[in-house]
Order: structure tokens, then C-alpha cells, then sequence
């Protein structure tokens, strides 16, 4: 059973003086988290451990004065290559005026552990809102913005060891009737030369959609272009507020003829749109269902609700054709038009379309009738709002009146550290924490995002390891806005079972120089047993060119890579990647227990309880999906639990 926790008075030392959480009920708290949003009207978001130091390398890749317009939502900025290299794209500015500003890559050589960057933009002229896509078997395909023509144009590089340096002409200029904006762009076809690209007619009126969605292709490998066109899907109840900035953008393809498009809008059904015929037709795969696009919720303050959704997703396939998503969650309310968000909600899920839902569906809460798939306790379901925000959100350890404690698959949430700055391993167990109830919409940096967001998930060539890595406030350590921000830090966890279960928590910017240094905008990619992570550090928490009061500082923003060593990162994963059939996936849950023990199977498989001496102290038939045993008459102490080739061990209170 959840604790009722009141808040300890708890005094830190930080970087811009002292903070002083005080005491309150946490009852109190969840309202007002609920409540706190910010109102960005007709704004445009253009963008988007245990050990000292855990990482085998950082580097840092390049300084810039331009810190927003990069990755403040999920884009195309991540390059795999067959020869095992990783490129990473960003835009960088080294003029303190921007007038240089433009789209930068860095190129990861795993062979010497080395990176190698373009120093510098790509174009020969001004650009924004670069992304980039592997191009043929060495090249990479750049679209950014020229802000003087207002349209978008594509750059080709035809090999990723010889990067141009601020001098390279486009290659096709899209015609700019539309006003193009936040391209997102991927290749396919046997030679991958295939160009497919996303772009937003930002401020158009098409079919009563403001900022329609436009998809344009090159089957010729940039030679020749089609005219603007329309995606199925696409239209009127996916993406009616933002278009390709927030909204979409494509799932790496590294080899063959298929296309995937991940749509994540707050208006409309978080879906995955595939085509295996280069973008003539199109099917669509639904994880989370809106409960109404076009309703009017009202302002939570004066009687109207909050609806939840995946505001930043990461997703991708399986070896077995699987979809899995990383998101983070967040809120929305008013009407179709609005585009306030709520900055003191956030925390990271995953599902995926196999998953059970192991859980009761509260009545009060209900799920949504025209889900196609509702929530029912042992069967895969899709994700509405019902379900963020009754089981994931507030399920937070920090709310003493949730129906139950963390699932596993709330993985990313702001959590208490301890002095290693690591996440405690269990949450409930903390008296002495920061107040987080007392934190304001400017507590932390305006990205656009809560208060533990951007997720990246990856996973290893043979599939036996995922890997999730995010950021989230470190309440130890405050900066900025008058010494009342936050920092955000990297954090990361991994799965060896298909997202059944998840290692620990950890902070992997724990080291002490990284302590007064903020980390967004993260990048991810697996290279043989290598994690490479790049994203912009900061000396001061928020970004200094959006203005908001927080970041005063020009000239302290770098882009840093890291790499890790996964079986070092992780000591459950050996490193050998092993295709196992009949292998028998398990999650066991709450543990510690008390009365009753969960189990969730992936197949059936008879379940059997051994004591520590190895004697059988139970067995039961076990099913597929959500299984739960009465273990009331077992004495307190340590069990292992087997069902096929799994075994977990448990503690009985």
C-alpha cells in the first residue's frame, strides 16, 4: 500500500544560493501540478550513474550562440551507417548575431573512438530547422530552412568522411507557395537514394486544417522531384495544430524499401503510418486514442479538464516487426486552437503493442468507449487518456492517493537522488526530498516539455537490449532565473526482456564536473556494444535565445557526445546477442510483496515458487498475460519464482 507522505523541511546548497522545500500535504500537490500550464498562444516551437563517471568518452563536438532551434521535438537527426559509424546532425550558430546559423554534423568513428565534425554549418548560406537522413551506403541527405526565400531546401553529401565546411550549394529548391517549414527526411530503395520528405505549410488553410502536412520524393536519388502531396492519414484528425515540427517525422530506415512515419500530435491519434511501395499507399498503426480532436476541454481552473497524451515519442520495430514507443506524457486542455502545455507534468512510458495492461480499470476514470482497443486487465490495448493519466501519471511516487504504485512501464520520472546523485532504487522508501509541489511553470528550462522529457529508444542489431535515455530535473543542483531553476541531467535505463521489465534508474551526467551543466536535447544511437549519446550542454539551466528570464548567458552552450560501453552501462547485459525461440518473458510485480504477487507471461508456462533452499513452495498453471498468485501464507524473506526459462527472484514482506 502507497504511503501518505507529508514533506520534510529539507535545506540545499546551490549553485545561486539556498532552496528551502517546505511542508505540505501531498494531496495538495497533484491539483496544482495540474493546474500550472503555460499559455504560448500563436508561439512556434521551431525545434525542438553509481559510478563517478560511467561514460567510456566525451567529447565535446562544437560551441554555438544558437540553443533552441535543434531538437525540441522528435526529428530526423540520427544517421546509422553500414560500416558501424553513427552521424549525429544539429543546428549550431557561431555568431553571436546567428548569421551563420545552420546545420552542423558529427560523424562517430567506432573503430578509433573518435569523432570528426563539419566545424560549422553545411550550407553555403543562412539556414534553420536542418534534420538529415543516411544517403546511399556513405552519404547523408541535409533539408533546412533558408529563412530569405522562405522555403526548404536539400543538401547531398556524397560521403560522410569528406564533410563539407560552410560551402555547399542545395541541391533542389522546393518552391516556397506552400511557406515549407520543419522538414523531416528519410531514404529507402535498394541503392537507399530513395529522398522522401515532410515539410508543414505553416500558417495554410487546407480543409479546415491550419498547418497541413505536404510530402514530397525523389525516386531518382535527388535528380527529380514530384510536386507537393497529400498522405492518407495525414490530414484533418492527425495533425491539425502543429505540422512536421512536433508533429511527425520518420522512423530511421536502415536498409530496404520500407517507410515509416511517427505521428505524435496533441489534436489528434498518436500513430505509425508505413508504405512498402516508396509512398503511394499507406497503412496506419494506432498506440494511443484521442479522446476527442475537435473538443473544446475548457481551462482546468474554471471547470474545465485535462486531457493526457504522448507529447514526445520515440518509437521503432522490432526484429520481430513489433512496435515499441518511448514518450513522455503530457497535458492539454482548451480548444483545438490551444497550444498551452503543462510544464510541471512529465515523466517517460513505454508500451508496446503486445503489452498486457495489468491493471483495473478505475470507474471514475473510465477508459474511452471508442478506444479500439480498451484497457483490459491481461490483453494488449492502446493507450488513451484514461490510462496516463489515472495508471502512469498519477501512479507517481509522490502521490499518496494513486490506486497503485509504479508500473514497470513508467520508466523516466523525477525522482529523489541520493548523494551519488544516482535515483534511489525505491522511491517510496524517501523522507527527505525536495518539495516538488511548490515548483512553478519557471523552475525549470523552457523547452516545450515537463519536467522529465525527451526520450530516445534504441535498441542492439540482434535485439536483445533496449535502451531508453531521457532528461529530468536533479534537484540538487539550481541555476538560472535568479538561482530557481532546476538543471536537467541525462538519465537512462535499459530492457533485456522486450520491454517487460527495466534496470535501474540512472543519472549518467553524475560526474562532479558535469554538476552545474545542463543536458537537452539528446540524440541516441547502439553501434555494436557502444551507446553514443550527443546533446547540448549548457552552464546556466533554460535556453538563452528564447528570452524567458532563465539562461543570461551567450556563451556557455557546447553539443557534447559520450559513449558507453553497454555491458559496463548495464552489468545485466552480457553483450552477446542471441536469438533465443521459446524464450519465456517475465515480469514479476509488486516486489517487495505482501498478499499477492503478479506475474506477467509472455506464453503459457507453469509458475513455481522455490524458497532460498531451493524446497517448492508453490505451483500453479500460468497463462499468458497478467497471472496473480495469493502468497498470504508465505513467510517473510526472499523466493524465486520460475515459469519456462525465466526466473526471477521476489521478497515477500
Amino acid at each position: 500500500m502507497k504511503k501518505l507522505f507529508t514533506l520534510a523541511l529539507a535545506l540545499m546548497v546551490v549553485v545561486a544560493g539556498y532552496s528551502q522545500a517546505k511542508r505540505v500535504s501531498i494531496k495538495d500537490a497533484q491539483p496544482k501540478a495540474a493546474q500550472e500550464m503555460v499559455l504560448t498562444g500563436d508561439e512556434v516551437f521551431q525545434h525542438v550513474g553509481s559510478q563517478p563517471n560511467m561514460a567510456r568518452t566525451e567529447t565535446e563536438l562544437d560551441y554555438t550562440f544558437y540553443d533552441w532551434q535543434t531538437n525540441t521535438a522528435a526529428k530526423n537527426l540520427t544517421m546509422t551507417f553500414p560500416d558501424g559509424c553513427v552521424g549525429m546532425a544539429y543546428v549550431i550558430s557561431t555568431d553571436v548575431d546567428h548569421t551563420d546559423r545552420g546545420t552542423n554534423i558529427a560523424i562517430y568513428y567506432p573503430q578509433t573512438d573518435e569523432w570528426k565534425t563539419s566545424e560549422g554549418k553545411i550550407e553555403n548560406h543562412k539556414t534553420g530547422f536542418g534534420c538529415a537522413a543516411r544517403y546511399g551506403q556513405n552519404g547523408i541527405v541535409v533539408v533546412s530552412r533558408n529563412p530569405e526565400t522562405s522555403t526548404c531546401e536539400v543538401y547531398i553529401i556524397e560521403d560522410k568522411d569528406n564533410l563539407p565546411h560552410g560551402d555547399l550549394a542545395p541541391a533542389f529548391i522546393m518552391e516556397a507557395g506552400h511557406n515549407p517549414h520543419f522538414p523531416a527526411v528519410m531514404c529507402n530503395g535498394p541503392e537507399h537514394k530513395n529522398i522522401h520528405i515532410l515539410v508543414t505549410g505553416l500558417n495554410e488553410v487546407v480543409n479546415d486544417q491550419t498547418n497541413p502536412f505536404y510530402y514530397i520524393r525523389s525516386l531518382d536519388g535527388g535528380q527529380t522531384w514530384s510536386d507537393f502531396m497529400s498522405i492518407e492519414y495525414l490530414g484533418r484528425d492527425y495533425a491539425p495544430t502543429y505540422g512536421s515540427g512536433q508533429d511527425a517525422y520518420f522512423m530511421e530506415n536502415t536498409g530496404g524499401d520500407r517507410l515509416d512515419i511517427v505521428v505524435n500530435t496533441r489534436r489528434g491519434d498518436g500513430v505509425v503510418l508505413t508504405s512498402e511501395d516508396n509512398g503511394d499507399t499507406w497503412t496506419r498503426t494506432e498506440y494511443y486514442h484521442h479522446p476527442g480532436i475537435d473538443v473544446d476541454y475548457g481551462d482546468p481552473q474554471n471547470g474545465g479538464v485535462m486531457y493526457m497524451y504522448p507529447r514526445w515519442t520515440s518509437a521503432l520495430y522490432d526484429n520481430n516487426g513489433k512496435l515499441h514507443i518511448a514518450y513522455e506524457f503530457g497535458g492539454g486542455s482548451g480548444d483545438a486552437s490551444s497550444t498551452s502545455y503543462y510544464p510541471l507534468i512529465g515523466g517517460i512510458g513505454y508500451w508496446n503493442e503486445e503489452m498486457p495492461y495489468h491493471g483495473e480499470v478505475t470507474p471514475q476514470y473510465g477508459c474511452d468507449p471508442n478506444n479500439p482497443m480498451p484497457m483490459v486487465p491481461g490483453n494488449p490495448f492502446i493507450m488513451d487518456s484514461a490510462y496516463l493519466r489515472q495508471d502512469i501519471y498519477y501512479s507517481w511516487w509522490l502521490w499518496s492517493d494513486a490506486t497503485h504504485e509504479m508500473w514497470p512501464e513508467y520508466i523516466g520520472y523525477v525522482a529523489p537522488l541520493d548523494e551519488n546523485e544516482q535515483p534511489l532504487l525505491d522511491p517510496y522508501e524517501a523522507t527527505d526530498f525536495i518539495d516538488w509541489s511548490s515548483l512553478t511553470t519557471d523552475s525549470h528550462g523552457h523547452y516545450n516539455g515537463g519536467t522529465c522529457e525527451m526520450p530516445v529508444l534504441v535498441k542492439t542489431a540482434g535485439g536483445d537490449l533496449l535502451v531508453a535515455v531521457w532528461i529530468a530535473m536533479d534537484h540538487h543542483y539550481l541555476g538560472g532565473n535568479g538561482g530557481n531553476q532546476y538543471f536537467f541531467k541525462l538519465f537512462t535505463r535499459a530492457s533485456l526482456d522486450n520491454g517487460l521489465s527495466w534496470t535501474p534508474m540512472q543519472q549518467i551526467t553524475a560526474d562532479f564536473m558535469y554538476q552545474l551543466s545542463e543536458f537537452v536535447y539528446p540524440q541516441a544511437a547502439i553501434t555494436g556494444n557502444t551507446l553514443v549519446i550527443a546533446c547540448q550542454s549548457d552552464g546556466e539551466p533554460d535556453s538563452y535565445l528564447i528570452g524567458s528570464g532563465g539562461d543570461v548567458i551567450a556563451d556557455d552552450n557546447f553539443y557534447q557526445a559520450f559513449t558507453f560501453d553497454l555491458t559496463e552501462l548495464f552489468p545485466e547485459y552480457d553483450g552477446v546477442e542471441e536469438q533465443v525461440s521459446n524464450n519465456t518473458l517475465m515480469n514479476v510485480y509488486p516486489n517487495p510483496a505482501v498478499d499477492q504477487l503478479n506475474i506477467t507471461l509472455n506464453q503459457n508456462a507453469d509458475i513455481t515458487v522455490f524458497n532460498m533452499v531451493g524446497q517448492v513452495v508453490m505451483t500453479t498453471e500460468g497463462h499468458a498475460g497478467v497471472n496473480s498468485i495469493n502468497i498470504s501464507n508465505l513467510t517473510a524473506g526472499v523466493y524465486f519464482v520460475n515459469a519456462g526459462s525465466a526466473t526471477t527472484k521476489f521478497v515477500v514482506k
